[in-house]
């Protein structure tokens, strides 16, 4: 018998469970649908020459999209923890302890003291639902706060189809207003379906050099020894997820039209851009700038928004829609009500060895480096650091141009980001004490090295191979993408 695909069989299932369309209702059900490591720049819903995400283009044109959306932090702990709570990484402090470098025993956690977006929604009268396929972020670390149903699944292909179904289910068993969130992984882990017909393949090769950093990763984890390959099995990736997710959206539409529909990622991928790959390392462009399209109540239908958004307004947009005030700290502002002020975006990398911050106004992005600290250490800010300044907020970061800025001008930035941070660190000590950290557990080691931000390599402080199904990381009937030939 023929094959049939495998987001066909998704796609059947969601319309087999669908039930007639409910009337609609006040108020409406919120469906976050984060998508891991997926950079706007690989998808062709962001004008992308290879067309990865053709059902999510079409469907975009019912929605708004969000044309230079950045996330506010280069991996998913912190980023999901400012999609959560609506703080900035300084503000909320869930950063670091996840690397080869927790020999000093200390995680980071999400703080209980910080009120998240399930549990205001929880507070007036929302069901509560994540499908997490991230195992890296639980219960544990404080994850699930506000979550009536918080269920860790894995972190391979079968758990992203499960994910997706898991979301349509829950939308379609509610009896009153719920907030679901769909994590999808398939992108972070470079694994395809078995027999699925490759769409994307590149001519050239450009080697992978072992000195680039996480070169030895692509090398050993990956199996990849030249960078078109990786870029094309990634694209591949994504057009998997858009098939799975384009059939979501579009069957919730369908049968739940009083839905607000959020698609978007927590972080992108480098591919060689800057001499290295993956992702957690820097605050490139290739990481920062990621999707974000909404469709449903109060949101307009093909509309493009061209000023610079970022993942902290997601709590206030989504509590705008519901119509409930956000909490008092929220750094974020509704992207539906709008402001006179201009959007100030602000990152921060605080994992591995040093510490990495910028600001991006529509005019440009600083971004300052500072040294490595000593490692096994939780890197702390300095007095100095290196400057670099880019003329597009959201282009290609090709060439510094710092001294394209008059001294004051620099210096009125500079001031800026210092005031954001300050700011920030002033917030998270108001509300923790300054400390969040508890001691990390073996079976969380694991958990991480599963997803590879456990380095056994003594070099590496960041992402290595995706999640697994076996102990080879791969689903069972699911094909590695790397290999010698590769």
């Amino acid at each position: 018998m023929r094959k049939v695909a495998l987001w066909a069989v998704i796609a059947g299932a969601l319309a087999w469970v669908a039930c007639a369309p409910p009337e609609p209702r006040e108020p409406p059900h919120v469906l976050l649908i984060v998508v891991d490591t997926l950079r706007a720049d690989h998808t062709s819903l962001y004008g992308y020459e290879r067309d990865t995400t053709p059902h999510l283009r079409k469907l975009a044109r019912e929605g708004t999209i969000f044309a230079r959306h950045l996330v506010n932090a280069p991996w998913t702990k912190p980023s999901v923890a400012s999609i959560l709570t609506g703080l900035l990484p300084p503000a909320h402090g869930s950063q670091w302890g996840d690397f080869n470098r927790v020999a000093e025993g200390a995680v980071d956690v999400l703080a209980e003291s910080f009120e998240t977006l399930p549990e205001v929604l929880q507070r007036h009268g929302y069901t509560t639902v994540a499908m997490m396929t991230n195992t890296t972020i639980t219960p544990e670390i404080g994850y699930a706060q506000g979550f009536d149903r918080f269920e860790q699944i894995g972190a391979d292909l079968t758990s992203d189809r499960r994910s997706v179904l898991g979301a349509f289910e829950a939308l379609n068993a509610a009896s009153g207003p719920t907030f679901v969130w769909c994590h999808v992984m398939a992108p972070h882990n470079y694994v395809l379906p078995k027999g699925r017909k490759r769409v994307f393949e590149s001519e050239t090769r450009t080697p992978i050099l072992r000195r680039e950093y996480y070169g030895p990763k692509m090398w050993n984890s990956y199996g990849f020894r030249f960078r078109e390959p990786a870029i094309d099995v990634y694209d591949e990736t994504v057009r998997w997820v858009d098939q799975g997710v384009g059939a979501l959206v579009r069957r919730v539409r369908e049968t739940h039209p009083n839905t607000l529909i959020l698609f978007t990622s927590d972080h992108g991928e480098e591919f060689g851009e800057h001499g290295g790959y993956l992702h957690a390392r820097t605050l490139h462009s290739e990481i920062l700038h990621v999707p974000l399209v909404m469709w449903g109540p109060g949101v307009p239908r093909g509309r493009v928004v061209d000023e610079l958004s970022q993942s902290i307004d997601l709590l206030p947009t989504v509590l705008d829609v519901v119509g409930v005030e956000p909490p008092a700290e929220v750094q974020g502002r509704s992207l539906l009500s709008g402001g006179e002020d201009e959007p100030i975006v602000y990152a921060e990398k605080r994992n591995g060895r040093n510490l990495m911050r910028a600001v991006l106004t529509h005019d440009g992005k600083l971004l300052e480096s500072q040294p490595d600290g000593t490692p096994g250490r939780k890197p702390a800010k300095g007095d100095e650091g290196t400057w670099h300044y880019f003329e597009d907020p959201v282009g290609p970061d090709r060439e510094s141009r710092l001294g394209a800025l008059a001294p004051d001008e620099l210096t009125r930035r500079q001031a800026r980001l210092e005031a954001i941070w300050s700011d920030s660190v002033a917030l998270f000590e108001a509300r923790t004490g300054g400390e969040s950290q508890r001691a990390i557990r073996d079976e969380e080691i694991e958990a991480l090295r599963a997803l590879g931000y456990v380095d056994d390599e003594a070099s590496g402080d960041g992402p290595g191979r995706g999640g697994s199904g076996d102990e080879t990381g791969q689903d069972p009937g699911d094909e590695p993408v790397g290999g010698a030939s590769s």
